[in-house]
């Protein structure tokens, strides 16, 4: 509908005048029907966005509330956790600690009985050398029973 203005409607015959005044009228009424419409949807999409808005808040204050909780919670695991390996690492650090004491106790012992072997090898090359020694020189001067005697020695 066209809005009518007042010289149209000063221009226009008595009947056609009423006939004016009753279309400004329904326009009228049909603005302040749309306003009014407006107002109550901007007031119902104010009030969806603060009822959103509040229930965000209560949505975020129960996820953090749960947040904290499961924190904590995992927290106090993680903590105990800590607390078994950190003991199990000074289990494990002194069990290292004796199983190197007893290894450089068993190399020493290696070493000792090596060099006692040593020794005892040493001694029996030169008591066998010595023996040979005897033997070729009794062999030499045609003397059997002392050599045989040397060999039955070793």
């Amino acid at each position: 509908m066209s809005s009518l203005d007042e010289e149209d409607i000063l221009d226009c015959p008595p009947a056609a005048e009423s006939q004016s005044l009753e279309d400004i009228n329904v326009i009228k009424m049909a603005h302040k029907i749309a306003e009014s419409t407006k107002r109550r949807r901007e007031a119902k999409r104010t009030r969806a966005q603060h009822e959103h808005a509040e229930s965000v808040k209560r949505l975020q204050t129960k996820i953090i509330t749960s947040f904290d909780c499961t924190s904590k919670r995992i927290s106090n695991t993680h903590r105990a956790q800590f607390r078994n390996l950190a003991d199990l690492l000074r289990r494990k650090t002194s069990l290292e600690t004796s199983m190197m004491a007893c290894a450089k106790r068993l190399e020493k012992a290696i070493v000792a009985t090596s060099q006692e072997l040593q020794f005892t090898l040493e001694g029996r090359v030169k008591d066998v050398e010595e023996l040979a020694a005897i033997a070729l020189r009794d062999k030499q001067l045609g003397l059997h029973t002392n050599s045989d005697a040397a060999t039955m020695a070793l």
